[in-house]
């Protein structure tokens, strides 16, 4: 190889790599958000089968922004760095339980979604269902999370804290109040970062303070977990794949 030839290929592999290394970003940042729906995906199937096999109602509980009108329980610092990215599955009772004494317990611990993606903030907040466009002159109604109290920090807890929150039937099929227009549920996953108030005690009882980046990409540059309300199943639904 002479030492034009040599120069050239390295001129060759100089430009792909400017051509190649704005994409880069990108490609993790699909990485995560696939990572995202796979965990949600499987914990919404688990929920639906621990139902099923339970013989009762499984809520998928999430922890919603802090409100002035919440006041911190015990392992009050668990729910403020919780927001917009924990969930746990809370069972209403089990098989065998006595009438009148459900045996209502935490299925599982609290699990996280990978860092740069957390559920959009305005599905916590909204208080009327949201019509968001997905292309074609298509629409998807979004409708705010239900929410209830539930004993905190464990089932056995007198302390109660409302929770966002999703209900499995005991034929693994969505409660109503879950529920859009067109009978799914639609969670939608935003990219960006949620920062918590922090002093040099720890964590502040304070709401997070969610950025989408790009801003509103959750509703322009949409990735919904939809629910099907009949059969408690759950698919992806993002530009790309549809």
């Amino acid at each position: 190889m002479t030492l034009l030839e040599l120069l050239f290929v390295i001129s060759i592999v100089g430009i792909l790599a400017v051509i190649a290394l704005p994409a880069l970003p990108g490609i993790k940042e699909s990485n995560v958000m696939a990572a995202a729906n796979r965990q949600l995906l499987d914990d919404i199937a688990l929920a639906r089968q621990l139902a099923i096999k339970n013989r009762s109602e499984v809520s998928m509980v999430f922890v919603p922004p802090i409100t002035s009108q919440m006041s911190p329980a015990d392992e009050a610092g668990r729910f403020v760095q919780g927001q917009l990215t924990s969930y746990r599955l809370f069972a209403q009772g089990t098989v065998g339980d006595q009438p009148g004494r459900p045996n209502v317990k935490y299925l599982t611990g609290w699990k996280e979604l990978p860092e740069g993606v957390h559920i959009a903030a305005w599905k916590f907040e909204d208080k009327t269902p949201r019509v968001v466009s997905v292309g074609a002159g298509l629409s998807v109604t979004v409708t705010p999370f239900a929410y209830e109290k539930f004993p905190y920090p464990t089932s056995t807890n007198d302390a109660s804290m409302e929770f966002a929150v999703i209900t499995f039937d005991a034929q693994g099929r969505l409660a109503p109040a879950d529920l859009s227009p067109d009978g799914s549920c639609v969670i939608p996953f935003a990219r960006g970062s949620v920062l918590h108030a922090q002093d040099a005690s720890g964590y502040v009882w304070r709401r997070v303070d969610e950025k989408e980046r790009p801003a509103w990409n959750s509703t322009n540059n949409f990735n919904f977990v939809v629910i099907n309300g009949l059969t408690g199943r759950a698919r992806v639904h993002r530009p790309e794949i549809n």
